[in-house]
């Protein structure tokens, strides 16, 4: 009589067993697609630097681990992002001049001139 309920038991565990692992499975691609490799990241990355959007570019870049890469692409890795952050910065010097010289255009037009004065 001991024999049934074992059996039955056996059953039950193995299949919870199965559950548990069918189900770590399915979660498995959700968190790869979290964290995604430092060589996902760099390729990205590349592909953000190459269309000219740096700003993901530099985003993908910069969660990269280096030390997962080869040599080679740590040294692509560091150059770009040096250039993407030169090109960043006087994307920002270059706005931010043409909006100060556009200040001081609309400032000279309000401004009363000599011969109102």
């Amino acid at each position: 009589m001991k024999s049934p309920r074992i059996l039955m038991l056996c059953t039950l565990l193995a299949g919870g067993m199965f559950i548990a692992l069918a189900a770590r499975g399915q979660d498995e691609p959700a968190s790869q697609a979290e964290h995604p490799s430092a060589q996902q990241l760099y390729d990205l990355g590349m592909k953000h630097y190459a269309s000219g959007k740096y700003r993901e570019a530099l985003e993908a870049l910069r969660r990269v681990d280096p030390l997962q890469l080869p040599k080679e692409q740590r040294v692509t890795l560091y150059k770009s992002i040096q250039d993407i952050d030169r090109r960043l910065q006087s994307g920002a010097s270059a706005s931010t001049a043409a909006s100060g010289a556009a200040a001081s255009q609309a400032a000279a037009a309000s401004a009363p001139s000599a011969a109102q004065l």
